[in-house]
């Protein structure tokens, strides 16, 4: 039996015969790099005709940062005298297809009282490079872009696309790879968008990678917007932005609006008090700063955010001069 990918826990008289403290995988090894959990079974004899037995699954993530976020908790009773000897628990169907990970315990109770438990932990392996850029350039819409602002964020010295902690960190191989403030995953995705991340956003690669492209659909609108505005702010200054943008030391053309799209993934470089579109003003984002007062021709400037993202994604990744093992 490989106890990578089953655990197999045996209860027979309020015994378990389990390997405690194995480490399990979450897996992406099918064609596509869906993820599934690992295969978790319990043969639940005890149970048999028994409503004073009681089998409890705790899960909780394995990092602070995450605290009760990731936590899940169920029981398994034979409230209605069914089960019988040969009974198999299967909590991968009672999980409903949740991904996840963490400490997991697997406790057996009998009239309240604890009897034994098992302990186990389950991490992530990492999808492959090919996976990961033939599902975004399926799901990227008009970010073309997308794949190598992924690979610039999950970047683990030179290995790439990484929902999890490479082997280069031992001691945290196979726990979500995150990225000061709260930054999860392939996408880095962060709450600074609006809403926590999701234990799904942390274990389940596809569905991190789903969410980054919907983070540069806002930062798309987000541009355009600031663009709009700043036509209705100054119509008697108003020319229009850059056709094509290349960032310092690479070769790479970029449309103004992709400039931008990139650029505000990591953080805007420019705020400005606008008008809306009801007369009022309020405050927008851009990596473009519009000097109404410069000559005609020359009132578009590309401002680089303090981590000179869009040449990092560029140059380092889309352009291939950053090395990575792939």
């Amino acid at each position: 039996m490989n106890l990578r990918y089953l655990v197999f826990l045996l209860l027979s008289f309020f015994c378990f015969l389990y390997a405690e403290n194995s480490t399990l995988f979450i897996d992406n090894s099918g064609s596509d790099g869906k993820p599934s959990m690992p295969n978790l079974n319990i043969h639940a004899s005890a149970l048999a005709h028994n409503k004073d037995a009681v089998l409890e699954f705790d899960s909780s993530s394995e990092s602070d940062l995450r605290k009760h976020k990731d936590n899940i908790s169920f029981k398994h009773t034979d409230e209605e005298n069914t089960v019988s000897e040969d009974f198999i628990w299967n909590i991968n169907n009672q999980l409903g297809g949740k991904i996840f990970g963490g400490k997991v315990s697997i406790k057996a109770y009998l009239k309240g009282k604890e009897i034994h438990s098992a302990n186990l932990l389950i991490r992530g392996k990492n999808p492959t490079a090919a996976q990961v850029r033939k599902y975004i350039k399926d799901n990227c819409g008009t970010h073309w872009y997308a794949w190598a602002i992924a690979q610039h964020e999950s970047r683990q010295h030179f290995n790439v696309f990484n929902q999890f902690n490479t082997e280069i960190y031992v001691k945290i191989s196979g726990t979500p790879n995150h990225g000061a403030p709260d930054g999860w995953g392939i996408m880095q995705v962060d709450s600074k968008r609006g809403s926590e991340i999701t234990t799904d956003e942390v274990y389940n690669w596809q569905t991190n990678v789903l969410s980054g492209i919907k983070v540069m659909d806002g930062a798309k609108r987000e541009a355009q917007a600031y663009f709009n505005a700043v036509k209705r702010t100054f119509p008697d200054k108003w020319e229009e932005p850059p056709a094509s943008f290349t960032p310092h030391n690479c070769k790479t053309k970029l449309s103004a609006l992709d400039a931008a799209v990139i650029q505000m993934y990591n953080g805007a470089a420019v705020v400005r008090r606008l008008k809306t579109t009801f007369g009022t003003y309020t405050y927008y984002r851009s990596a473009w700063q519009f000097d109404e007062n410069a000559p005609k021709g020359s009132r578009w400037s590309f401002k680089v955010n303090n981590h000179d993202y869009v040449y990092k994604v560029i140059h380092n990744e889309l352009e291939g001069n950053l090395k990575s093992n792939d």
